[in-house]
């Protein structure tokens, strides 16, 4: 069996609140040890010192890098580092960029194999062929090296894992796990005692600006395998919250009931936040209350834009009334709501882009975040922004707030005042301030990270 160590690729801010659990590489880490591999896991927002160290004492075979598009620029000093401390490990990237755009991965970093979509199949058949080096042209689901244009070839798709109840659960013990409860300041966690949670996977609305990383059908794990895999896990490291990261949790409302059921039963009060939002235009009153009554506090609305028409273009297709109901029944079920929106998407007007702000301010949110719209590798806008030339080849973003791409029609100056007057206007509110007051999970927290947000956005 072969000594595998899974490295995700982010780096944060020394300052910034948010300090996620890689749960993707330890779903991996879990089926591979499952398999008798044995597996290291290293998360390089934790730094790059102790990676190095690890590299040299656990003398990896294999070694898989996860990144996202914003975190590229990592890959090449990974890919050095590894070369240089491990010369005989076999080399993998994955995760929403390699997916998105495997021939840039691969080309970043000499890797032996870019795997697309979810890996947990593609690595137990991929892991014993790099130590055997045997050829990978047979395993489904990789993008490998070679002539195909000079970019690469694909090997046959990998059918989208079906039952997700089979999958061992995450292997959380690879993880410094009081780390990340005492790092983490966001100003939506209650404690900071907070376990990352995916109960789905697959979205099936498909928006323009989205990854496909687990495709467009939805996915789910029973309420059962959701309810007995959190409640060990909340008493085994003392946590008590919880933050789904589901993409579309929402989307069949009888297995939400039963988990928000469960979770009530089992882990009263269970403190629940959704961080990565919930399908709003879904959310009738009896599934907020079903919600707050399990404890959610905190919860995400994604408008993203104003414009009917950019609605249709990205295939978004939200109910804007349904959406606004659903903030006003946060706001009195005391549930802290944030919503997301972007700006600068391909043909906007200023007009457009000002009622997009203009509806911000009006929703009874309690925060938001204005993104700038950045077509990551993968998705329809990149590859339009690609094929019409509006878009440099070796473009990368850095963030959701990088300007230096504007795809709209609204001049480069004139979009960065929109964007920067979009969080003065709405966070000038005293009627917010006493909202925010009201409901806010934890103002120590909120205290904490108004400097972080003060200084990056309102300039």
């Amino acid at each position: 069996m072969a000594r595998v160590l899974l490295v995700d690729a982010t780096r944060v801010p020394a300052n910034s609140p948010f300090l996620a659990q890689p749960v993707g590489l330890l779903s991996l880490a879990a089926v591979l040890r499952r398999d008798g591999h044995q597996v290291r896991v290293h998360d390089c927002k934790l730094g790059l010192e102790p990676l190095a160290a690890l590299l040299r004492e656990f003398q990896p075979q294999v070694v898989g890098i996860r990144t996202m598009s914003s975190f590229v620029r990592l890959l090449p000093l990974l890919a050095r580092m590894v070369r240089s401390l491990c010369p005989d490990a076999r080399l993998v990237v994955g995760g929403p960029h390699a997916s998105g755009d495997p021939a840039d991965a691969l080309a970043r970093t000499g890797a032996d194999a870019a795997v697309l979509g979810e890996g947990e199949a593609t690595i137990l058949e991929l892991v014993p062929a790099l130590v055997e080096r045997a050829d990978l042209s047979r395993i489904p689901g990789l993008w490998l090296p070679g002539r195909a244009d000079e970019g690469g070839m694909q090997t046959p798709p990998r059918p989208p894992i079906e039952d997700l109840d089979s999958l061992p659960p995450p292997a959380w013990d690879l993880i410094p796990v009081e780390t990340y409860f005492r790092r983490n300041r966001a100003g939506t966690s209650r404690t900071g005692r907070s376990l990352t949670v995916f109960t789905s996977r697959g979205c099936p609305y498909g928006c323009a600006f989205c990854h496909n990383l687990f495709g467009r059908r939805f996915r789910a794990r029973s309420a059962e395998s959701v309810l007995d895999e959190v409640t060990f896990r909340v008493r085994q490291f003392g946590a008590d919250e919880l933050e789904l990261h589901d993409d579309a949790f929402n989307t069949d409302r009888d297995r939400m009931r039963d988990i928000c059921e469960g979770l009530q039963r089992a882990l009263s009060p269970a403190n629940l936040a959704f961080p990565n939002g919930l399908r709003a235009d879904r959310l009738p009153r009896e599934d907020l209350v079903l919600l707050r009554d399990a404890g959610t506090h905190h919860i995400a609305l994604s408008p993203e834009t104003a414009s009917p028409r950019l609605q249709r273009y990205l295939d978004k297709r939200m109910d804007l009334e349904r959406l606004a109901e659903a903030a006003r029944l946060c706001d009195q079920l005391h549930i802290f709501s944030v919503g997301y929106f972007m700006l600068g998407f391909p043909t906007e007007t200023e007009e457009e882009m000002l009622a997009t702000v203009d509806l911000a301010c009006r929703l009874p949110l309690h925060t938001a975040s204005f993104f700038t719209v950045i077509p990551f590798p993968g998705s329809r806008i990149w590859k339009e922004a690609r094929e019409s030339g509006r878009l440099p080849p070796s473009w990368t973003a850095d963030c959701y707030h990088d300007t230096s791409v504007n795809l709209s029609k609204v001049p480069d100056d004139r979009f960065r005042e929109i964007w920067r007057d979009a969080y003065r206007r709405f966070y000038m509110s005293p009627a917010r301030a006493l909202a925010v007051l009201r409901n806010v999970p934890n103002l120590r927290t909120l205290m904490l990270n108004s400097g972080f947000v003060l200084t990056r956005f309102l300039g």
